[in-house]
């Protein structure tokens, strides 16, 4: 990961925005070829399809790790409520496989991330 690294936050409702999309669709071409189920079409249909039926709360919030400018990671995370709690998990909750994608450095991408959901609670 380079320096200029920074994780941005986007907040989707319905359906994901085209411009994030993009961005997504970019960063998964470069990704591992285990991880290329995972496209902003695929996410996008699961919160069309899923993301309002309870206990999802029909929200993502994409992270996205930016190096300079290119997109080398993104991490959908899906709003839901359970037992009166709400947080937020990864989307397609029950899929055997799920993962999120990183056509960069994968530990710095998980510390970069990991920091950044630690310092947004």
């Amino acid at each position: 990961m380079q320096n200029s690294s920074k994780i941005t936050s986007i907040a989707c409702r319905d359906t994901l925005p085209d411009a994030l999309a993009s961005r997504m669709d970019e960063c998964l071409a470069r990704a591992p070829v285990h991880q290329q189920l995972f496209s902003a079409a695929w996410f996008d249909t699961w919160l069309r399809t899923y993301g309002g039926v309870p206990p999802w709360k029909n929200e993502l919030q994409v992270l996205t790790l930016e190096a300079g400018t290119r997109c080398d990671a993104y991490l959908p995370l899906a709003r839901r409520s359970q037992h009166g709690l709400q947080f937020l998990s990864l989307a397609g909750f029950y899929q055997p496989l799920r993962t999120w994608v990183c056509a960069g450095d994968h530990l710095a991408a998980t510390d970069l991330f990991a920091g950044a959901l630690f310092a947004a609670r």
